[in-house]
């Protein structure tokens, strides 16, 4: 009923075509990209056959530079419904498409990694009901990791289908 899929991995621009992003892969020749490393565009095509299955939510996560180019559409504004019910697939990106996610060395992850983690478990909690909204955990994410990076980085997110969001119950 609830999917997310997580990628954190390298990501770049490609050198000729600014507008088009990559996934690095092990294997991944940044100089021929096109040959062994996973385009943006293909991920959107996977993407957009996603979003038709049969789930509730559906939530990518792209932990990545460059990433911002794979939102498809940006919405940053929310209703208030009953978002745990209603159908809804979404993308969140640790930055926009000219950012590069930044590693915090002392915590051997990503910034963005360690600030969505830390929202998921409750600190996004900002009404105290111990559910995390998507909406939440974008504004502390986006908040933190802006503030940690000194605006180097920005968590964007962009809505793939329908008017739900995920939700997280925390511990009380």
């Amino acid at each position: 009923d609830r999917v997310i899929v997580y990628f954190s991995t390298h990501g770049f621009q490609d050198k000729v075509i600014k507008s088009r992003a990559y996934l690095a892969a092990a294997d991944c020749d940044t100089d021929r990209p096109a040959l062994n490393c996973i385009s943006l565009e293909s991920l959107e095509d996977i993407f957009n056959r996603a979003i038709q299955l049969p789930v509730r939510h559906l939530l990518i996560v792209l932990d990545t530079c460059s990433a911002g180019l794979g939102v498809i559409t940006k919405s940053p504004e929310y209703k208030e419904l009953n978002v745990a019910v209603e159908p809804g697939a979404h993308m969140i990106t640790a930055g926009l498409a000219d950012q590069e996610a930044e590693m915090d060395v002392q915590r051997q992850m990503s910034t963005f990694t360690w600030y969505f983690t830390k929202g998921i478990e409750g600190e996004a909690d900002y009404t105290g009901d111990h559910i995390v909204t998507l909406t939440e955990l974008l504004l502390y994410t986006r908040y933190n990791v802006a503030k940690k990076t000194k605006g180097a980085q920005t968590p964007m997110i962009g809505r793939l289908k329908g008017p739900g969001e995920m939700v997280f119950v925390t511990k009380p």
